[in-house]
């Protein structure tokens, strides 16, 4: 089992992980809680360029 684990999950892998899952679901998050707190939705528009500058990131 382990060397299965080894063999699939490399570091290339947990970086695109990293970029596909982590980064869109925190950046998500991070925009419903600014429209949850200043009641509009000018909070996903401040957290789309954070978006885009976190997957430029992770690359």
């Amino acid at each position: 089992m382990k060397r299965f684990i080894d063999e699939k999950f490399t570091m290339d892998n947990a970086r695109q992980a990293t970029k596909y899952v982590v980064v869109p679901i925190a950046a998500i998050g991070l925009g419903f809680y600014t429209v949850r707190k200043t009641g509009s939705a000018d909070g996903l528009k401040a957290v789309t360029p954070l978006l885009a500058a976190a997957l430029k990131y992770a690359e």
